[in-house]
């Protein structure tokens, strides 16, 4: 039986036969990256099992949620979140418009628990790594989208009791999110494809039908 490649068929092994150059770095420490708004928060919103903050230069709303109660607290001007029972387990970030992306984070945690001794940070794309913290003091952690990849959210959860506060939130990279744009080895594919499919089609005789008289 012969197989027949059809246009579907070999576009989609192009789609999969490139894999995208894309990384997602996560940093431990301070100054590793270093995003180009602050995330100001309104301390006078109600605690919940959300808050929401906005960045200073595009006006940009992003949401904080987590399964435990939220409040935002100020200390030293600076506004902090933290859980109202005095301890945060976890948290993820992400923005309230949909379409928007971002490639740049970071966010200090402040473990003022004897009990936590690591956190494990997820990112929308898949990336998950697991981090020592120093107790009693800050844990500045910075995540770069490269080669054109970009994020959504980004999550923490610690393997104690919890971190004290999550402070000095910072974004950067903000736009709206577009369709990937394939590779040039990705187009190659794609026309050598195409050039193949309609060699074969030039190649195919019609049929002959034959009309018997009685």
């Amino acid at each position: 039986m012969r197989k027949t490649l059809t246009l579907a068929t070999l576009a989609a092994a192009a789609a999969v036969a490139v894999p995208a150059n894309a990384a997602v770095i996560i940093y431990d420490g301070a100054g590793e990256v270093q995003p180009d708004e602050n995330v100001l928060f309104d301390v006078e919103q109600e605690p919940g099992m959300s808050v929401i903050g906005t960045t200073n230069q595009t006006n940009t709303t992003v949401n904080f949620t987590s399964n435990e109660m939220l409040t935002v607290a100020a200390s030293q001007g600076q506004a902090r979140i933290e859980g109202v029972d005095g301890s945060l387990d976890n948290l993820t970030v992400t923005l309230a418009d949909a379409m928007l992306s971002f490639t740049e984070f970071e966010f200090n945690l402040f473990d003022s628990l004897d009990n936590t001794t690591s956190v494990t940070i997820t990112l929308s794309d898949g990336t998950m790594q697991t981090f020592d913290l120093s107790r009693n003091g800050q844990n500045f952690f910075g995540i770069r989208a490269t080669d054109g990849d970009t994020l959504t959210s980004v999550s923490f959860a610690t393997n104690g009791t919890g971190v004290g506060d999550v402070r000095q939130v910072r974004i950067g990279g903000i736009s709206e999110m577009t369709a990937a744009v394939p590779e040039p080895a990705t187009w190659a594919l794609l026309l050598l494809g195409f050039g193949f499919v309609g060699g074969m089609m030039r190649k195919t005789k019609p049929a002959h039908v034959r009309v018997r008289y009685a």
